[in-house]
C-alpha cells in the first residue's frame, strides 16, 4: 500500500509538471509582440529590447520557465538589496515596499537631483526624507540605485555626469528615458 501511494504522488508531481510545460508552451508560442502589443506601434527597436529586457522576455526560454513557475519575487529582493514586502492599502490594493533593517517599509522616487526615500509608519501615512547615500558609483562613473518606485516595479535608476548631457536616467517599461521626458512617471 506505500508502495503505491508513493507511485501515485511521484506520477502526479511529473503530471503537474507536464501539465505547467505544456501551459507554459501555449503562452511562449503564442503569436504577436507583446512589446510593441503593449507599447504601441511606434516603439523604437532601443524601448522594445529595454522593455523585453524589463520584464525577463530576453532570457532563455528555461529561465523564463522557472520565474513563471516559481516567480521572480526574490530576483527582484536581490536586485534591490532588501526583503520585499507586499502590504494592502485600506482601499484593498496590494503594494510592493522594501523593508529597511528596522523593519519599516520603504520606497524611492526622484526630485530634481535628489534621491527621496518614502518611508511608510505602521499607520499608513509616508513622510519624505533624503536619501542620497544610497547611489553606488561604479567605474565609468554612472551612479546607480536600484529601489521600488511608487507603481510597484523594482526600478534601477542611473545618474550620470552632468557634462555628458545626460542628467539622471531611469528604467521603465517605455525604455531608458531622460527624466525630463517622463515627467509623469515619477512626479
Amino acid at each position: 500500500m506505500v508502495r503505491f501511494i508513493i507511485r501515485r504522488f511521484f506520477l502526479l508531481l511529473l503530471t503537474t509538471i507536464l501539465v505547467s510545460m505544456a501551459v507554459f508552451l501555449i503562452t511562449e508560442v503564442s503569436p504577436g509582440n507583446v512589446a510593441r502589443n503593449v507599447l504601441g506601434a511606434f516603439v523604437t527597436p532601443e524601448q522594445e529590447a529595454s522593455f523585453l529586457a524589463q520584464l525577463g522576455l530576453d532570457k532563455p526560454a528555461w529561465v523564463r520557465y522557472l520565474y513563471w513557475l516559481i516567480g521572480s519575487d526574490w530576483h527582484a529582493s536581490s536586485k534591490v538589496g532588501l526583503p520585499l514586502k507586499r502590504i494592502a492599502t485600506p482601499k484593498g490594493f496590494v503594494e510592493w515596499w522594501a523593508v529597511r533593517g528596522n523593519g519599516r517599509p520603504v520606497r524611492w522616487k526622484l526630485s530634481g537631483d535628489d534621491l527621496v526615500a518614502l518611508l511608510r509608519h505602521e499607520d499608513g501615512s509616508v513622510i519624505r526624507q533624503k536619501d542620497n547615500q544610497r547611489w553606488i558609483t561604479n567605474e565609468k562613473g554612472v551612479s546607480i540605485f536600484w529601489g521600488v518606485d511608487k507603481e510597484n516595479r523594482a526600478v534601477k535608476w542611473e545618474r550620470r555626469v552632468p557634462s555628458e548631457g545626460y542628467g539622471h536616467l531611469s528604467w521603465d517599461r517605455a525604455g531608458r528615458r531622460p527624466l525630463a521626458d517622463r515627467s509623469n512617471t515619477f512626479p
